[in-house]
């Protein structure tokens, strides 16, 4: 398991940033400006927004942009963002149920737009996952995303809005949403790291070593999420892994090893390994042991052996993010400036 380490200040000063307050403050301010700017290494200068970061008291939208919650499972979870000091506010239509769905298309998708116009909503924090998400980027133009910055939190199906959030230079939170929040106390510390992310205080994690890791250290745009909902979003305006220089990271669950072995050698055709600059493997779950490899893990550790030799950049294995009922999924920023360092020590991911 991860240890979790959280900065206790919102903003930590590197040795770069510590030039830009020096520079920024002087007469010659766009001369300095445009100096600072040709400092930062590429991946930052692209880096997306970073909306405002929460207050005690701010309102939350609670919404199911995919499908339908149990009340009873999603009260709890309300409770514990009542308890962190927030005012989360549930959906008009986040506990319908039309054909598996949250509602209609029009009625998810209306949702969805009222939190994100609300000046008065700071934060989106979807209910679950599932299916249909997608359906609704269809009338959503990035545009619309880029009008409206404010934190969107979720994972599983919402990996589909992460994803639209980063193309529109937006940054939003791959992490457990109102339903598991609320369902697993024992994920307390890591639901305290979503908490403390929320507010600005931002994480750093150090994962224990594993025999399939690859050595080294890359920096990038952090991207990904669930395989088979980014390989659905391929080459649209909502693909965030058509960024360049990045920080891969994956994990699904319910698919066969057939299935994510295809899905890997999309991303190999598509070019996106090309510009990856690190590679995370979270969880995969839910799978029968298929092409005569007993994990999901061993076969992606020979298919990367076998058709990636090129790529030199670390590649961390067993990271704790993504699904599986009582283990931890700890809180990955989308779309934000990354290190991964992968020695005989373990993995460190520090943003």
């Amino acid at each position: 398991m991860a240890s979790f380490i959280n900065s206790k200040q919102s903003i930590t000063l590197g040795p770069v940033y510590k030039v830009y307050y020096r520079i920024m403050f002087h007469p010659h301010f766009l001369l300095n400006l445009l100096l600072f700017t040709l400092l930062l290494p590429a991946h930052a200068r692209r880096q997306p927004l970073s909306p405002m970061w929460l207050q005690p008291g701010d309102s939350i939208a609670v919404i199911s942009p995919s499908c339908p919650p149990e009340a009873e499972q999603i009260e709890p979870g309300m409770e514990i963002l009542r308890q962190w000091g927030f005012r989360p506010g549930m959906g008009p239509n986040a506990l319908k149920n039309y054909h598996s769905y949250a509602g209609t298309i029009d009625q998810r998708r209306s949702d969805l737009l009222q939190a994100l116009c609300n000046p008065q909503v700071k934060a989106v924090i979807c209910t679950r996952g599932g299916q249909g998400l997608a359906q609704l980027l269809y009338e959503i133009p990035l545009d619309t995303l880029r009008r409206y910055p404010k934190w969107v939190v979720g994972f599983s199906d919402i990996t589909a809005l992460l994803s639209a959030e980063v193309q529109a230079g937006i940054q939003s939170i791959h992490a457990n949403m109102v339903e598991g929040i609320g369902r697993y106390p024992e994920q307390d510390s890591v639901n305290e790291v979503l908490h403390q992310l929320l507010l600005g205080h931002l994480p750093s994690y150090h994962q224990a070593p594993h025999p399939y890791n690859v050595y080294g250290k890359g920096q990038g745009l952090l991207v990904g999420g669930n395989m088979s909902v980014l390989g659905a979003l391929a080459d649209t305006p909502y693909d965030m892994l058509r960024q360049k220089d990045i920080i891969l990271f994956i994990e699904d669950t319910g698919e066969g090893m057939y299935s994510v072995d295809r899905m890997f050698h999309q991303l190999m055709l598509r070019g996106v390994l090309k510009r990856v600059r690190g590679l995370i493997i979270g969880r995969f779950t839910d799978y029968k042991p298929d092409l005569g490899y007993a994990s999901m893990e061993e076969m992606l550790h020979k298919v990367i052996e076998r058709y990636a030799p090129d790529f030199d950049y670390p590649i961390c294995f067993g990271f704790p993010a993504g699904h599986g009922s009582h283990r931890p999924n700890v809180p990955l920023l989308m779309g934000h400036c990354v290190t991964l360092s992968v020695s005989a020590q373990g993995t460190d991911l520090t943003f």
